[in-house]
């Protein structure tokens, strides 16, 4: 299988999840679940959590065991995730969110290895939309981008980077 950044220019994000929504699997798995169980220890994690762009479910499985009421959303994934977990998970997209379709609140969103994805131009927006819902914004990426610090109303309060990936959390 080629890369998923190859794929992404090649084809597209959409393309690349429609074609792929059954077999992905992100190969950070464990570096996620690491990082998650570090900001479960220093409490960034609430009770009702957002796996926001949740695809197969990463980050749901890491927070398995701790006590936590987790909804996936993701507009390609939804009958992968809803399979492999068993949550609840809406099919929205980012588009559909800075559309005002998503005005459930939760504790915490998790965003993994996917908000840097998000056309630049639409970015604000969206974090915008995602603070009308939520005080805490967890991202984890493999790149540097996007920092949210200081885009609406959010404010980088700790980064941790583990096996070359960035988890930043952030709070309204």
């Amino acid at each position: 299988m080629k890369a998923v950044r190859n794929e992404y220019a090649e084809i597209g994000v959409e393309n690349y999840y429609l074609k792929h929504s059954k077999d992905y699997s992100n190969p950070h798995e464990k570096t996620i679940k690491n990082l998650l169980i570090i900001a479960e220890q220093n409490n960034f994690i609430g009770k009702k959590v957002l796996d926001l762009a949740c695809g197969s479910g990463e980050v749901t499985s890491a927070l398995l065991n701790f006590d936590h009421e987790i909804t996936g959303l993701d507009p390609y994934t939804t009958d992968f995730y809803r399979e492999k977990t068993s949550n609840k998970v809406l099919k929205l997209s980012f588009k559909d969110i800075i559309l005002g379709k998503l005005t459930e609140k939760f504790d915490t969103i998790i965003c993994s290895f996917a908000l840097h994805l998000c056309d630049i131009s639409m970015l604000p927006n969206l974090l915008w939309k995602l603070s009308e819902i939520s005080n805490t914004l967890i991202v984890i990426t493999p790149h540097k981008r996007p920092d949210c610090d200081m885009i609406a109303s959010w404010l980088l309060v700790d980064e941790i980077i583990m096996d070359r990936v960035r988890m930043r959390v952030y709070f309204k």
